[in-house]
């Protein structure tokens, strides 16, 4: 099963596709064959102007480690660059990210 939410991240203006699965061939179809060709705990697809990130329920830490990449690529969409002695912002937008993963795999489960 597939739960697919489309988000705009504020102040960024960063549109994210959240798409939660419950196994990698739930995703056939979702995303290029290339990447479907290589199972995978959770992917994040760097689309240049957005992105699209598949998470699954069932490895949690997957979804931090995802969330990681999508601050990453939107820090790029903007060109920034992290400053690595002050790096509040870039916790919150990490956890601001992490949450909303959340909030799509908790639609999904219910």
């Amino acid at each position: 099963m597939i739960t697919k939410r489309k988000h705009l991240v504020p102040i960024f203006e960063y549109p994210v596709t959240i798409i939660i699965f419950d196994d990698w061939e739930d995703l056939k179809g979702y995303i290029t064959e290339d990447i479907y060709n290589e199972p995978s705990r959770g992917v994040t697809i760097d689309c240049n102007d957005h992105c699209v990130v598949c998470c699954t329920p069932k490895y949690s830490s997957s979804i931090v480690h995802e969330a990681g990449h999508i601050k990453n690529l939107i820090w790029k969409y903007i060109g920034y660059t992290p400053m690595r002695d002050n790096d509040e912002v870039d916790q919150y937008l990490h956890t601001y990210i992490y949450e909303q993963i959340i909030k799509s795999l908790n639609k999904h489960l219910v």
